[in-house]
C-alpha cells in the first residue's frame, strides 16, 4: 500500500492552525502517513527588469523565505500535539 500524504497550507492564521489540527489527527489514524506543510510567498508576476532589480529581487525573496520559515513554518513544525 502506498503512503498517504496530508498537504496543508498554512499562513499563520488561526484556519491554517486547525487545518494542521485537523490534518495530524487524520495522520494519527493512518499507519503509512505523513504531513507536507507549505506556506506561499506572495511574487510579483514577471516583468522585465534591469541587473539592479533583478538583484534587489532576489535578496528580498531570500529575506521573506527566511521569515516564512522563521515565523510560520519553524513554529509550526515544533508544535505537537
Amino acid at each position: 500500500m502506498s503512503q498517504t500524504t496530508f498537504v496543508v497550507g498554512i499562513d499563520g492564521s488561526k484556519s491554517g492552525e486547525k487545518a494542521l489540527e485537523f490534518a495530524k489527527s487524520r495522520a494519527k489514524l493512518i499507519t503509512d502517513s505523513k504531513i507536507l506543510i507549505f506556506y506561499v510567498i506572495d511574487w510579483s508576476p514577471l516583468s522585465f527588469q534591469t541587473a539592479e532589480e533583478n538583484d534587489t529581487r532576489h535578496k528580498r525573496r531570500a529575506k521573506e523565505i527566511t521569515l516564512a520559515k522563521e515565523r510560520i513554518l519553524d513554529p509550526a513544525l515544533a508544535h505537537e500535539t
